[in-house]
């Protein structure tokens, strides 16, 4: 977002990927979020889906909030943002 060279760049990493299973071990399929007794489970939820999700949600709401100022107080993003987002990380990328 962004892309003026007199403006630093913040980038934000994250990975998408898991740490491999033993998928006979798993009562419900690893890759759907599931509820069981009130509880939810899914693979990579924490580590690092979840993260990644509140990175782009931060982002959305201060550019949000900018913009529902119509720009009073507020000339945009003070820095360009950058999203790494990889699907190798576990495996040693």
């Amino acid at each position: 977002l962004g892309n003026s060279p007199d403006k630093p760049t913040i980038t934000f990493y994250g990975h998408y990927d898991t740490q491999p299973a033993t998928e006979p071990d798993w009562r419900t399929n690893p890759f759907e979020l599931n509820s069981v007794n009130e509880y939810l489970y899914g693979r990579g939820i924490s580590d690092n889906k979840g993260p990644i999700l509140a990175m782009m949600f931060a982002v959305k709401e201060i550019i949000e909030r900018c913009n529902s100022t119509g720009g009073v107080g507020c000339s945009g993003l003070p820095v360009n943002v950058a999203f790494v987002f990889e699907g190798e990380e576990e495996n040693g990328s």
